[in-house]
This record gives structure tokens, C-alpha cells and sequence, in this order.
């Protein structure tokens, strides 16, 4: 479920919750298919800071 014990509670809070999760960790981004993990960038981008 995750590479980092730490994150499994971020991670059912997440799906409790059915939100995003911030994190820049890619390694968490591509093994975990349940939840919408998002990259600071990524945040960025959709709330349109950089346009």
C-alpha cells in the first residue's frame, strides 16, 4: 500500500475522507491506485498560481 509505514495513515485518512493527497514522494504516486495523489506542482497548476 505504501513504501513508508509512516504514510498509512495519511493514506486512510485519504480514503476515509475521499480526498487528495499532497506528496512529491513518486515512488507512493505509482503504486497507489486508490487515491489521487498530487505533486506540489501539481497543486500549482490546478489552483493556476503559474498561469
Amino acid at each position: 500500500m505504501s513504501p513508508d509505514p509512516k504514510d498509512i495513515v495519511y493514506i486512510a485518512l485519504a480514503l476515509t475522507l475521499k480526498c487528495y493527497l499532497w506528496s512529491n514522494d513518486k515512488e507512493l504516486k505509482e503504486i497507489q491506485e486508490n487515491i489521487c495523489i498530487l505533486s506540489t506542482t501539481e497543486i500549482i497548476k490546478r489552483t493556476k498560481f503559474l498561469n
